[in-house]
Formats: structure tokens, sequence, C-alpha cells
């Protein structure tokens, strides 16, 4: 069965650099039909995302960066719980992070009986590995991708 997915980047957490695998990644599953990454484009590291951004049709979503408190990941979570609610049609959300605080909303996700898979770094804590349906390591997919 083909999903219907929504996919939410933690831009914060992720490199700009792996974008091509994990979209190869997650259209295995399905169709993307919302794709969003978040971050402080004022940033100068935050750059490189606007443009794989606007080469791979993803929406950027800014998130002002008060006092070094996690407003990325505030706003990811806020937009997954409102696409959960408003978008019944979304069978499996995909959120690319390796932060573990994520596990909340994941939670939320599979009590509505929807799909969650993550993909993140090798080092990321147990307690995201484990509530998701599927952790792909971003470590295995750069491996797989070698020619």
């Amino acid at each position: 069965m083909s999903e219907t997915i929504a996919l939410f980047i933690d831009g914060d957490n992720i490199s700009h650099k792996d974008i091509q695998i994990i979209l190869d990644e997650v259209k295995i599953y399905g169709r993307i039909i919302i794709s969003k990454v978040y971050g402080d484009w004022s940033k100068a590291n935050m750059i490189n995302w606007l443009t794989c951004a606007s080469v791979f049709g993803i929406t950027p979503i800014q998130c002002d960066r008060i006092s070094n408190k996690n407003s990325s990941d505030i706003k990811l979570c806020v937009d997954v719980m409102n696409t959960l609610y408003t978008i019944p049609n979304i069978t499996l959300f995909y959120i690319i992070t390796t932060d573990s605080d994520y596990r909340h909303v994941i939670s939320e996700i599979k009590l509505l009986n929807k799909k969650i898979h993550c993909i993140g770094s090798d080092c990321a804590n147990q307690a995201l590995k484990s509530i998701c349906d599927t952790y792909t390591k971003i470590e295995v997919l750069r491996k797989n991708n070698i020619i």
C-alpha cells in the first residue's frame, strides 16, 4: 500500500547535504504531499537549507531563535499536531531529526493510528529510536548511497 506522507525536517539538527538521500528513502513509502524544513534563516549556517528547500520544493518555515530556545522544535511540533488533526488522509508522518524531544508528539501520532518514521543520526537517544515505527540511521543511508 502506498502511503500519503507528511515530511517535517528539523533543519537545526540535520545537514542539508543529506536531503537527496532522505527524499529518496521517504519516497519509497509513497507520495509526499507536505514537506517542510524548520530553522532560523537569519543564521549564516542555515543559508544552504534555503537553497535546498527551493531546489527540492520544500517549504522553509522561519523560526526565530530567541535566547537560544528550541523554537524550531516547538513550531515543528505544532505543525505536526495541526496536520494530524486537520488532514486525515495523511497515513505516514516522517520526522527528520535526532532530537529525542519529539517522542511526545510521536505518541500523539500513534494514538490516532498513524504511522511514524524518523531519519536521524546513530547517536540519537534510544527513547526516540524505540518509539518510532521505523527509525532509519542517516549513516546507513549515506553508506548505501555510495556508488
